[in-house]
């Protein structure tokens, strides 16, 4: 037991900044879920909740907390909830029969009979259940993002802040509590699969990418599913196209090997997809036209959270659609260190083919004039598709971008190439803050939500002040530090 204990020992002494950043997101993780720890603990809009049934209503009640998630209420948590009943009484999660006159609930896919998330779930009591499935969805985005950028050979500190951006970019953290974020929630561990399975191909190395494939289907949401395949090609293939113009060889058994792995990860999640296509081809959004994308102004979203309201009782929604479609916040620290690590790290093939990937999702998500990718999508059958919902990809690209741009600043310490890759786009960000400073509130007031009536202009005017306070004084620290 004593050699046990001394290999214990010495293991954790040499990973103590590996150790240190994993407790970090896992930090972030409980502080993000602490008032819903408080308050139940649940992680559900419940005061939605109350209309639903005559039981529930009360004769005067208080206004709700969130007007538009009412998804997490009525679809996630029954479907979860059941899961969690049929496993702990010995049965398959299989049939739901009390939606309607009865419906798969397997072969739905948001159900997420078998996700990871979900897996761990069912170990905890009902009560817990969905928090728990929430919060590993935060911690596998986290880690899986951190893993990566260790992998590309980024020290605990750089990898931290490139799981952090990853993990709490509003694409990611807006989804929690959907299916939506079961897929993409898994790139990270995808990425890093790819990479040991290409370097190494151990058989635990492809295994790692077979399970992250495996459970990314089984995850949730198909529709992201397509976007993470698409988001990964384009990597890549930027990347190995980089990489042999900078005179590298791609090795065949190597890629051999990552085919393999996705290979594995398809059949091991082939009881899902395989007839589960046929309940895809039957539901309300096949055939549909999805592949729209955001208005290109739904882009200041990425630096400044709020800047169109919240849908929250102290506050108000007058952005264009629906808010958890156009959530993308990466805040200027994340925005700022992924220019730098694009500028610093440009000799890197993955350096360019993350660039590449920043803005072939920026044209994917937000409509440029004319829609060309958009419209590219829905030409392969993929209209359905809504494309908007790529939102996380982009925290994950840019966040893996920040953690490169953060090793060549602690690298290179105060070299004059540093100063300028932080202060250049520093200053970029600083004048569009100032611009939307200037700019002022709304000048049309939003349609009314639910029963209560639109606020006034000024009070929206207001609300968008608020929200620039703290990213112009996060991007005014970093360009004077």
């Amino acid at each position: 037991m004593a050699p046990r204990r001394r290999r214990a020992t010495a293991w954790a002494a040499g990973h103590r900044g590996d150790l240190a950043g994993v407790a970090w997101l896992a930090l972030l993780v409980f502080c993000l879920l602490s008032p819903a720890l408080k308050d139940g603990p649940s992680f559900a809009p419940a005061d939605l909740g109350r209309g639903l049934s005559l039981l529930t209503q009360l004769a005067s009640p208080p206004p709700n907390h969130n007007v538009l998630n009412g998804d997490q209420i009525t679809q996630a948590i029954p479907w979860n909830t059941l899961d969690w009943q049929l496993v702990h009484h010995g049965e398959l999660p299989l049939w739901n029969p009390y939606s309607g006159t009865g419906m798969p609930q397997l072969l739905n896919f948001e159900s997420a009979v078998f996700a990871l998330p979900t897996l761990v779930g069912y170990l905890f009591p009902l009560a817990l259940s969905f928090l728990v499935t929430v919060g590993v969805k935060l911690l596998l985005a986290g880690t899986g993002a951190y893993a990566t950028c260790r992998l590309l050979g980024c020290r605990p500190v750089a990898a931290a802040l490139g799981g952090s951006t990853a993990m709490l970019s509003a694409g990611l953290v807006g989804w929690a509590g959907w299916a939506v974020s079961g897929p993409l929630a898994l790139a990270g561990w995808l990425c890093a699969g790819a990479i040991v399975s290409y370097r190494r191909g151990r058989v635990r190395d492809v295994g790692l990418l077979a399970l992250a494939s495996a459970f990314a289907v089984y995850g949730g949401f198909p529709e992201t599913d397509v976007l993470l395949g698409l988001c990964l090609g384009v990597l890549a293939l930027a990347t190995g196209v980089a990489a042999a113009l900078g005179g590298a060889r791609l090795a065949p058994a190597a890629a051999a090997r990552v085919v393999a792995g996705l290979a594995a990860g398809a059949a091991l999640s082939a009881p899902l997809w395989l007839p589960g296509l046929a309940v895809l081809r039957g539901s309300s959004r096949f055939g549909l036209d999805a592949a729209t994308g955001l208005p290109l102004n739904a882009a200041v979203l990425l630096l400044v959270q709020g800047y169109d309201g919240l849908p929250l009782s102290h506050s108000a929604w007058f952005g264009p659609g629906n808010y958890y479609e156009t959530a993308g916040y990466l805040g200027a620290v994340g925005i700022i260190c992924a220019c730098a690590g694009l500028v610093l790290a440009r000799r890197r093939p993955v350096a360019i083919g993350l660039g590449v990937g920043a803005l072939f999702l920026l044209a994917l998500v937000y409509a440029l004039p004319g829609r060309p990718l958009q419209g590219a999508v829905r030409a392969v059958g993929l209209g359905a598709v809504a494309l908007q919902r790529g939102l996380p990809l982009l925290g994950l690209v840019v966040g893996l971008l920040a953690a490169l741009g953060a090793e060549q600043v602690l690298a290179r310490g105060r070299s004059a190439a540093v100063h300028v890759a932080l202060l250049v786009p520093g200053l970029v960000l600083c004048g569009v803050l100032g611009w939307l400073w200037a700019a002022g509130g709304p000048t049309v007031a939003p349609p009314p939500v639910g029963a209560a009536p639109p606020p006034a202009l000024a009070t929206l005017a207001s609300l968008r002040r608020a929200s620039l306070l703290w990213p112009s004084a996060s991007a005014g620290a970093l360009v004077l530090g």
